[in-house]
């Protein structure tokens, strides 16, 4: 994160949103390596196309930058692995995860244009000192990584400076909700996967 904000202050910073221009290379296991794009911060999902050609999500590990070459494992069918008994609940966890992955997404879109505007609108105020430009940073690297819960606290530090329109309030608080339903979701098929869900 703190590299996230270095940028943002030196003002190199790339649009949010899964980083574009990693590559994979193949491999003969169930393994593949992947570098790591250009503006892929720790944290960060991004959506990884394998050499066999279908999608996974690879999270940026906490030491990683880009250029650095990631060696990701596949399964060729996840719930091979699921306890038969559990099977059904994995499957609809994985479904209902990658459901509220696509509404981040999207939700995650939608905030990026909306505080891009809202920063436009602060930036022409004559209330910038070096204390709201600081939140204001927290507040785009929050929303570069997609942390909804440093969104929501960026936002309502500035809220002592500014007028937050209701609708970003309202959109960040349901990015917040959707990420608790994936984690929820995840949880669950982690929980299926290793046999010991409710």
């Amino acid at each position: 994160m703190f590299a996230a904000l270095r940028r943002l202050l030196s003002g190199a910073l790339c649009g949010g949103g899964a980083a574009p221009g990693g590559a994979a290379e193949a491999s003969t296991s169930d393994t593949f390596l992947y570098t790591i794009p250009p503006g892929a911060v720790p944290g960060q999902t991004l959506r990884v196309r394998h050499p066999g050609g279908s999608e996974i999500d690879v999270v940026v590990p906490p030491s990683a930058k880009p250029g650095t070459k990631l060696e990701v494992r596949i399964s060729r069918d996840a719930a091979a692995d699921v306890p038969e008994r559990f099977r059904d609940l994995f499957a609809h966890a994985e479904q209902s995860s990658r459901s509220a992955g696509t509404a981040l997404r999207s939700l995650k879109a939608r905030l990026e244009e909306d505080i891009g505007v809202q920063l436009a609108t602060w930036a022409s105020s004559t209330q910038c000192d070096e204390g709201v430009s600081q939140t204001q940073a927290v507040l785009m690297a929050a929303m570069e990584v997609g942390d909804g819960q440093q969104l929501m606290g960026a936002l309502a530090e500035l809220k002592a400076f500014f007028a937050v329109p209701p609708s970003l309030d309202e959109a960040t608080l349901e990015y917040c909700r959707f990420e608790e339903v994936r984690l929820t979701w995840r949880c669950l098929a982690d929980a299926a996967r290793s046999g010991d869900a409710p």
